[in-house]
């Protein structure tokens, strides 16, 4: 179970936590991957001749061939669409870094205590990770180990389980709305990080602008951390 409080220190304001497990979402939470996915879904908007302002806002957070279903496009069309915009992406992996706070959070961390979910599938993720110069996990969730991406709670349950943790006991760190969704269908904690959970439905429990601003530490029975100016939800 999630143990949490909040103080007031110097006019900081400092929630504190304790809990089992941290699970951390990958693209916007951990690596810097706006540019090169947007990009490459531009390109498929202007082939598929969908507003630009339509697609944007659906694609950060979720499985890519599950957008294009959402958006109209049969699920044969719709995979092929993917594999190449996947492709697009994977060609793009030596532009994707670290976001501030992500390694220095990483290292904190004892193996077995945490785990990325992410909503890309296994390839990519890990070359996101490597070229990003973070470690990988000894449990990865992608979209290739469940039937239902984001906000579908299979992917933070299939973590918990491949960790054997009861999910009640796991903090998520998310960067989207849907995964906040997901984590909170999942009976999960949620720490929302930039801007998208800032201003996005549903709302996370806590929001930082960035993972510098979340401190953890092994402590005898799980993780303890605490969120420096943290937004109370």
């Amino acid at each position: 179970m999630v143990r949490t409080s909040t103080d007031a220190i110097r006019n900081t304001r400092i929630a504190t936590f304790t809990t089992g497990t941290l699970l951390l979402d990958l693209d916007g939470t951990l690596v810097d991957t706006d540019r090169v996915i947007e990009r490459s879904w531009l390109r498929w908007a202007a082939l598929e001749q969908f507003d630009p302002a339509v697609i944007l806002p659906a694609v950060h957070g979720r499985p890519g061939s599950q957008v294009m279903v959402d958006l109209g496009i049969p699920m044969p069309l719709a995979a092929a669409d993917y594999a190449e915009l996947r492709r697009q992406q994977s060609d793009e992996t030596r532009f994707v870094r670290a976001l501030a706070g992500a390694e220095e959070l990483l290292a904190c961390l004892p193996t077995h205590r945490w785990a990325v979910v992410a909503s890309c599938d296994r390839d990519l993720a890990l070359a996101r990770l490597r070229s990003a110069g973070l470690p990988v996990p000894r449990v990865l969730i992608t979209s290739d180990d469940v039937p239902l991406g984001k906000p579908a709670p299979d992917c933070y349950l299939a973590a918990a389980a491949a960790l054997d943790v009861d999910p009640a006991s796991c903090v998520v760190v998310e960067d989207a709305p849907t995964g906040v969704a997901a984590a909170r269908n999942a009976g999960m904690f949620v720490i929302g990080v930039g801007r998208r959970t800032a201003a996005g439905e549903p709302r996370a429990d806590w929001h930082v602008d960035s993972l510098t601003q979340l401190r953890v530490v092994p402590g005898p029975d799980g993780l303890r951390g605490a969120v420096h100016e943290v937004s109370h939800r």
